[in-house]
């Protein structure tokens, strides 16, 4: 613009008074100009505020949605995590009682295999011993018999002499 004030302070010179009301009206269209792009720049900037204050306020409201949402979320994941563990406590129980009967199936049938040869021993022993008391029982049976039959004879005759003298 100094450019332009310089070259009309020279055509003022050269032109004189109609020089001067015809630049004072250049001037006046350039002020004019001037004052329009003000305007103009003022209200976009205007608009470029109100249009941040929206996007502002659009961000604060899908900021607190999507907090929300993560809050949902996360609880969503604790319940989903909690049931997880308890099944997963669950089956670990299960598969832990399983594999303590097996093992103890197993424990008892090689327990039962090794002492197999051992009660098979007891077994014969007692069988053994059986025999023996069975046996020394029916001997004392006899000898009891005998004894009793010769008491029970001795008896008889006792009294057959008692009964045959008074005849």
């Amino acid at each position: 613009y100094t450019s332009l004030f310089v070259g009309s302070v020279r055509c003022v010179q050269e032109t004189g008074t109609w020089g001067v009301i015809l630049i004072e009206g250049k001037m006046e269209a350039v002020i004019e100009r001037q004052v329009s792009f003000i305007d103009q720049l003022v209200k976009e900037k205007t608009e470029l505020i109100n249009s941040c204050e929206q996007l502002r306020t659009k961000i604060k409201e899908e900021e607190q949605k999507s907090n929300k949402k993560a809050k949902e979320l996360e609880k969503q994941y604790k319940m989903e995590l909690k049931k997880n563990k308890e099944a997963w406590q669950i089956a670990e129980k299960i598969m832990r009682e399983k594999w303590e009967k097996e093992k103890t199936a197993e424990i008892k049938h090689f327990t039962n295999k090794a002492l197999e040869p051992e009660i098979e021993r007891m077994v014969k022993e007692h069988k053994l011993q059986l025999l023996k008391l069975e046996e020394d029982l029916n001997e004392k049976h006899k000898k009891g018999k005998i004894s009793l039959a010769n008491e029970y004879e001795e008896k008889l005759k006792a009294l057959q002499k008692q009964i045959h003298p008074i005849i």
